[in-house]
């Protein structure tokens, strides 16, 4: 099945004091039509980054230097600003983070959501508006006549993230990018929030990009994952594949941090060190610092990302010398 997204080689570099440096390096992934692709890791390993330089909205201070993404024949990165502004919210939409800081607190709902559509859709305001109602039914809103006057600061975080997957989704997008939805969120919330974006996928025929730290929340969602570790991806799978025999040590070691009811432990496991940050160079492969099995070779030369096994890709030396 041809990818309704395919993005090659993408290297983003960020630009600061000390000179300019690369956040994304390399990171190639394919997003299949009606599939929901998971990227996981550590906060500053890149997902958010990959997201944003997909989208355009990076800041001033950073640019994709090099690769390509793939969408409906065309290389976004090749986009003129109004072609871009054309894509982004119409069909390729973003969940942000914190609804509460990504909506206007100065407009009602209905008025930024009436706004989102217009630009997108052949649609007057009294059918926008009409359609605001309904989308916000559509999330398992009470009352949405009374929310669409509401403004952000009336409404609670869940309301307020109902409202925002609203919003994304009013312009029938082809690919929802979903950055770390439910982590403000209560974990009964974070539930429905999660059931929801599930059944609407199936809905809206939309492919989705979840980025978390939580792989619970992969665990329940995703059909694939792409396990990202400075700005490269180092392991890619199938979800089931990868929580049943994962095979990066940093893949492991995460699936490791995860609390068990069925275990009597005093003390969780962690992952020695941190993530580098950008400013360091980095030898080898990036994570040997911190890998119970680095060897020389590990410190000297970095690894590609091969596939292993059929649909399972990994980026370690020790698991290309196990399976050869």
């Amino acid at each position: 099945m041809e990818p309704i997204l395919k993005v090659q080689d993408l290297h983003t570099e960020i630009t600061t004091n000390y000179g300019t440096f690369e956040a994304v390096s390399g990171v190639s992934f394919e997003l299949g039509k009606g599939e929901t692709l998971g990227l996981v890791g550590e906060s500053g390993c890149g997902k958010s980054l990959t997201s944003l330089s997909i989208t355009g909205l990076l800041g001033p201070k950073v640019r994709v230097a090099a690769g390509e993404a793939i969408f409906e024949g065309r290389d976004i990165f090749k986009l003129s600003p109004k072609e871009m502004r054309q894509l982004r919210g119409g069909k390729i939409s973003m969940i942000f983070q914190e609804p509460m800081t990504a909506l206007n607190p100065l407009f009602t709902v209905g008025n930024q959501m009436v706004e989102m559509m217009l630009p997108h859709m052949k649609i007057t305001k009294k059918e926008a508006l009409k359609r605001s109602v309904e989308l916000l039914t559509d999330m398992g809103i009470e009352r949405p006549e009374q929310v669409v006057k509401s403004y952000p600061f009336e409404l609670s975080g869940g309301m307020l993230q109902r409202v925002m997957i609203a919003m994304s989704l009013s312009c029938n997008p082809k690919i929802l990018i979903a950055d770390e939805p439910t982590t403000a969120l209560d974990v009964t919330i974070q539930a429905q929030i999660l059931k929801l974006m599930n059944e609407l996928k199936h809905k809206y025929d939309t492919s989705i990009i979840l980025i978390t730290h939580n792989l619970g929340v992969v665990a329940q969602i995703c059909d694939r994952v792409a396990v990202m570790y400075f700005g490269r991806i180092m392991e890619t799978a199938p979800v089931k594949r990868l929580f049943e025999q994962p095979l990066h040590p940093y893949t492991k070691g995460l699936f490791l941090c995860i609390p068990k009811l069925d275990q009597d432990e005093d003390f969780l496991s962690t992952i020695p060190g941190m993530v580098p940050a950008l400013t360091e160079k980095t030898e080898g492969c990036a994570f040997a610092p911190r890998c119970p099995r680095c060897t020389d070779r590990c410190r000297r030369e970095e690894p590609e990302l091969v596939e292993v096994e059929e649909g399972h890709f990994c980026r370690c030396w020790g698991v290309l010398e196990d399976k050869a």
